[in-house]
C-alpha cells in the first residue's frame, strides 16, 4: 500500500481521521474525570461542612446522612482515590505498551519487502481514477 500514491494518500488520509478520534475520545476522557474529581472535591467539602455544623449544633448525624456521607468517602475519599489512580496507572501502561507494539504504517516491511510487480503508480492510479468514475 506504500509503495503507490494513491494508495498512500488515502492511507494517511484515514490514520489522520482515526488520530483525530481517539484524541477527541482522549479529551473527552480527561474531561470526565476531571469534572469527576472536581465532584468528589465538592462532595467531601460539603460533608466536611455538614459535620461542622453538626457539631457547632451538638447534634449527631442521622442515620440518612451517615449513610450518605459513607456513600461520598467510598467513592472519593482517599482511599477510594489512592485506588482509582493505582488503576489509571495500570491501564496507562497497558496502553502504552499496547503502542509500542503496534504496527506502524511507515515501519510495514511486508508490502515494501514483497517482490515487485508489473504494476506502476502510473497504473495504478489511472486505474484508481477509472474506478472511481463508475
Amino acid at each position: 500500500a506504500q509503495r503507490y500514491e494513491g494508495v498512500r494518500k488515502r492511507a494517511t488520509d484515514w490514520i489522520t481521521y482515526i488520530d483525530a478520534v481517539r484524541s477527541t475520545y482522549e479529551a473527552g476522557i480527561a474531561l470526565e474525570k476531571q469534572q469527576f474529581l472536581e465532584r468528589c472535591q465538592e462532595d467531601v467539602d460539603r460533608i466536611e461542612r455538614d459535620q461542622r455544623i453538626r457539631e457547632l449544633q451538638n447534634r449527631p448525624g442521622s442515620p440518612e446522612e451517615l449513610a450518605r456521607e459513607k456513600a461520598v468517602m467510598d467513592e472519593c475519599g482517599p482511599e477510594a482515590m489512592a485506588a482509582r489512580a493505582a488503576e489509571e496507572s495500570a491501564e496507562a501502561a497497558a496502553s502504552e505498551e499496547a503502542e509500542a507494539n503496534s504496527p506502524k504504517v511507515d515501519g510495514e516491511t511486508s508490502i515494501n519487502d514483497a517482490a515487485p510487480s508489473d504494476a506502476t503508480d502510473e497504473n495504478v492510479t489511472e486505474n484508481e481514477e477509472t474506478s472511481t468514475e463508475e
